[in-house]
């Protein structure tokens, strides 16, 4: 992977490694965040589209 990355639109730039070994930690071996924590962000609640489509939504989960 380049060392050089102009933007990642707010995204991450990660190897599949690094990826894997991160939600391995975060959903399996549940070591990064607090119990509270991990059960907010699995909790996912409707988020409008913003009026994008009137009646649609998608399920959201503080960033998963």
């Amino acid at each position: 992977m380049s060392r050089v990355l102009r933007s990642t639109a707010g995204s991450i730039a990660s190897t599949p490694l690094d990826t894997v070994r991160f939600y391995h930690a975060l959903l399996t071996q549940q070591s990064l965040l607090q119990p509270r924590a991990l059960r907010q962000m699995l909790a996912f609640r409707p988020f409008s589209h913003g009026g994008w489509t009137p009646g649609e939504s998608v399920g959201y989960g503080l960033g998963l």
